[in-house]
């Protein structure tokens, strides 16, 4: 099996620039025959997201932005998302493929 690890470098709360660069870099994975792609933590929302965590329009965009990349998975996808449940914050880590979001690890 071939694993993709894609490094790229996301910006803090740009999450259209963030969009983009996953998808043109899970698509050349793909391209590569890659059966499993791996995104660093906090892809999503750019890192180190500091003080925008406490706001709940940056967190619904985040989630918003993690619904997209599993609707348009494929081969299996691990990135890293802040994850909100129970009035918590989480650095989790989802696991999506075929069109499904698996779930997530803390």
């Amino acid at each position: 099996m071939k694993i993709a690890l894609c490094q790229i470098n996301p910006t803090v709360g740009n999450f259209n620039a963030n969009r983009e660069s996953i998808t043109r870099y899970y698509k050349i994975a793909i391209d590569q025959c890659a059966g499993l792609v791996v995104f660093p933590e906090m892809v999503t929302t750019g890192y180190p997201p500091q003080d925008l965590l406490w706001e709940n329009e940056f967190i619904n965009k985040n989630s918003n932005l993690v619904e997209s990349i599993a609707k348009n998975s494929s081969v299996p996808i691990i990135f890293g998302f802040v994850r909100s449940a129970d009035n918590k914050l989480f650095n989790s880590a989802a696991l999506c493929s075929k069109g499904i979001y698996h779930g997530t690890y803390d």
